[in-house]
This record gives structure tokens, sequence and C-alpha cells, in this order.
């Protein structure tokens, strides 16, 4: 999804790196959202309530003893429609090239059990599995797929039209944990 780029270049960008208590686990960018600012689309298909459900209240990147980074994001309601649907998509982009093809992007339904996470620079492709406990979804992304020190990482939900043609956003929210600082790969 390109719609974050623009926002994520005009944004205040900070860098944020934290330890967590376990060793082999690195938490590298987390932030917490401001509640109630999901930007509301013209449409009476859903409910204001429903177009509000992806409200983003947290969201981390942490680097995993395996290898693997963990992306992670906390909406204010998770739903399964039919009609409708959830989407959240992370992706991060060097802050000095934030053209197409010079980032990493995974995005998914969240009903979906498995994605596929990409990394553009290299034209790499990864399958990963969606995790879902309650209204926190996480992937864990091989290395190949994650972003590079230097990226400035973001995630955005939507609530969309569900079908096989495109029909619009009914609603959407935005939030960039930062400007990932780790060493080089």
């Amino acid at each position: 999804m390109r719609t974050l780029v623009g926002l994520v270049a005009t944004l205040a960008l900070t860098t944020v790196t934290a330890t967590s208590a376990s060793a082999s686990t690195e938490v590298l960018l987390l932030m917490k959202d401001k509640r109630g600012d999901v930007k509301i689309f013209k449409s009476k298909k859903i409910s204001t309530t429903k177009k509000k459900s992806i409200d983003i209240e947290s969201a981390s990147l942490t680097k995993l003893s395996s290898g693997k980074y963990r992306y992670k994001v906390r909406i204010k309601k998770a739903y399964h429609s039919k009609k409708w649907e959830q989407v959240i998509s992370f992706s991060s982009y060097p802050i000095d090239d934030m053209s197409l093809g010079s980032g990493t992007s995974v995005g998914f339904d969240t009903s979906a059990r498995t994605t596929k996470a990409g990394n553009e620079r290299t034209s790499s492709f990864c399958s990963v599995k969606v995790h879902r406990k309650g209204r926190t979804f996480w992937v864990d992304v091989p290395r190949k797929c994650a972003p590079y020190s230097g990226d400035a990482v973001s995630v955005g939900t939507i609530t969309a039209h569900y079908g096989k043609t495109f029909s619009g956003f009914y609603s959407s929210d935005e939030l960039t944990l930062g400007v990932l600082n780790v060493p080089s790969r």
C-alpha cells in the first residue's frame, strides 16, 4: 500500500531502540498511537463503529533470537465479515529514497492465516504465518524480507469492500514507528 509512503515522508521520524528483558530478543521500534484518529470515508455500507475498529493502539518491530523480525500491531477490535475486510500493512522505505521499488512490505487481512512479505530491493518474497491473539496480530519475517537499518517503518490499517473487485476504502489509520537503527546486514 503506497498511500503510507507520502505520509511517512511528512511525519517527524524518531529513532527508538530498546532492549527487552530477554537478552535474545531486542525491541527495535515501539510506538503507541493516538486513539480515535481513524480517517473515516463517506460510505453507508458499514457502520461508523466498524470503520473505527481498525484504530491502531500500538505497534512494534522486534528482532527475535531466531534472526527473524516480528511486526506486531494491536487494533481496537477485530471483525470477520464476508462483505468487508480489515487489512493491516507494514512497510519500510529508506528515508533518503522513498521511491517505488526500494522498500519492504507485508500485508494481510485480519482473517488470513498466511501471507507474503516482500523485499523490493532484492526481489525476495517470503511466506509467513499470520498470528492472532484477540485484537493483536503479528508476523515473523525472515531477514531477507525484513527492513534495513535507516529505513522508516510504518503500519497502516484499512477497512474496505471484500470481493473480487476493489470498490474503495471505508476508513484508514496509520502510524510511523520510527527509523530503524540496527547494524548493517
